[in-house]
């Protein structure tokens, strides 16, 4: 038995419509308490939904297959108040920090008002992620977490 995942890096650090990139990375994820700046390859090496050495690429999927790993789908919603008006994306999701981290980045959903422009934006803080049990995770969203 294994998993197929997509590469959720795709186009990381590529085309800036895409959203991917260390740049979007939540500064306290990479900040330590002193204000130094924890460099990305010593902490996050590696982008995309967490593989270790137990997947490889399929180019005819288009997506990695793994075995020997227990991939998961995580739901994060936040049931606050402002949950439509909050934004909490990118949340950034790293798996195994170090020398071997796996970076993910979550971006929410777009705007479905009915109205253009920015001030009266409203998208759904519900986000889906695949994560690999066993793992210790550090889980940062960009805005103040939700409270329920």
């Amino acid at each position: 038995a294994g998993t197929i995942i997509p590469d959720s890096a795709f186009e990381w650090d590529g085309s800036p419509r895409r959203g991917l990139g260390y740049y979007r990375v939540p500064k306290t994820m990479v900040t330590e308490l002193n204000g130094d700046k924890i460099a990305y390859a010593s902490k996050m090496p590696n982008t995309g939904i967490y593989r270790g050495n137990k997947c490889s690429w399929n180019a005819d999927w288009v997506a990695y297959s793994c075995s020997g790993l227990n991939h998961r789908l995580m739901i994060l919603e936040s049931m606050d108040r402002d949950t439509k008006i909050r934004r909490l994306a990118p949340i950034a999701v790293l798996a195994d920090a170090g020398s071997n981290g796996f970076i993910d980045l979550v971006n929410g959903p777009q705007d479905f008002s009915c109205c253009s422009g920015y001030t009266c934006a409203e998208r759904l803080s519900t986000f889906y992620t695949m994560v690999a049990t066993g793992l210790e995770y550090e889980i940062v969203m960009s805005s103040i977490p939700p409270q329920n």
